[in-house]
């Protein structure tokens, strides 16, 4: 994510206010159930399914009146959860292992992204399209610890010789870095980095997929409440995971429909941007285990191959009990069925 996008959003949602996003009416709002939702970045593609709960009318259809707001920082929901200053938001399933690791009580109640999109993207005239391609290169990583031990990892599968390699840290401005040529490669999230260097360069980057090279897969964006929370909340956390989950089957229908819902309410986001976006979150957002069990539903085996491999890779210091990270417990009585 560059600097530029994030001051381009900051300023705009300086401007409009990003309590447009919460905005219902006195009456329509007394009659409804309040609820704090703390999203992981600054409103973008990424979150339109949220966006078309609310305008769409999928959370008022729940009885929920709900408030969106960025983070200063993509960790923070963790801590706004797990305090109580928000009710549910939205973190990355490995930073809630490392929550978990460190005996925090967050868990996650249902799983939007069913694949981890990172890998590395590279300018196109480089030809970098194999892992070893990318010996005697200035590889620029974000310090993120899931991104970092995703591409140690893939390193090690991969045959390729460590000390061929110049590491070299990044902030969220790597497609910038490498249009400039102070890098070869960077740590990429598929569905962000590669629509921002094609709004720098005007070309789309190479990209290799860690998963597609012998790294775990694993869950990406996920829903969480605190444990307190799934005790003595769970019809709200139900209807919200309902609302939400709707929301998301609908704009996967309803592509074009849900693009001018988020436009309308980000203006700040292109929509060449946001259709390219899409095109790949839409499809990791369902799985054959979403075709049987409905959108949100998470596999336990999954968890604790994920949970045994960030202890694996030292991104964890403390083995967790998979069990505990996640819970089925509040998906909608009636699974939103969709497969891949």
């Amino acid at each position: 994510m560059t600097q530029s996008v994030w001051d381009r959003w900051t300023c705009a949602l300086a401007v409009v206010g990003f309590s447009a996003l919460a905005a219902l009416s006195s009456a329509q709002a007394a009659e409804k159930d309040k609820v704090s939702f703390a999203l992981n970045w600054v409103p973008g593609p990424q979150h339109t399914e949220f966006v078309v709960a609310k305008y769409n009318g999928f959370f008022e259809a729940e009885g929920l009146d709900v408030e969106m707001h960025p983070p200063a920082a993509a960790t923070d929901p963790i801590k706004l959860v797990a305090s109580g200053q928000d009710q549910v938001g939205i973190s990355y399933a490995g930073d809630i292992i490392g929550a978990r690791a460190q005996g925090v009580p967050i868990v996650s109640i249902s799983a939007i992204h069913r694949k981890t999109t990172l890998g590395l993207s590279s300018r196109p005239e480089d030809h970098l399209t194999k892992p070893k391609d990318i010996e005697g290169k200035i590889i620029g990583l974000t310090p993120m610890p899931n991104n970092r031990a995703m591409f140690w990892d893939f390193v090690a599968k991969n045959g390729i010789d460590k000390s061929k390699i110049q590491v070299v840290t990044v902030q969220f401005n790597g497609p910038t870095i490498v249009a400039a040529k102070k890098a070869d490669l960077t740590d990429t999230v598929s569905w962000y980095e590669l629509g921002t260097f094609k709004q720098i360069t005007g070309v789309y980057p190479n990209y290799m997929q860690f998963t597609d090279y012998g790294v775990q897969d694993g869950y990406y964006f996920c829903i969480i409440a605190s444990e307190e929370m799934l005790k003595t909340k769970p019809d709200l956390l139900r209807r919200f995971n309902t609302a939400v989950l709707k929301a998301e089957q609908w704009t996967v229908e309803h592509p074009d429909e849900a693009r001018k819902i988020l436009l309308a309410h980000v203006p700040e986001v292109s929509e060449e941007f946001a259709k390219q976006s899409r095109s790949i979150i839409d499809k990791i957002v369902r799985d054959e285990g979403t075709a049987k069990n409905g959108l949100g539903w998470q596999d336990a085996q999954l968890w604790t191959k994920m949970a045994d491999w960030y202890y694996e890779q030292k991104v964890v210091e403390k083995k967790i009990d998979a069990a505990g990270a996640f819970s089925n417990a509040v998906l909608p009585q009636t699974p939103v069925l969709m497969g891949p």
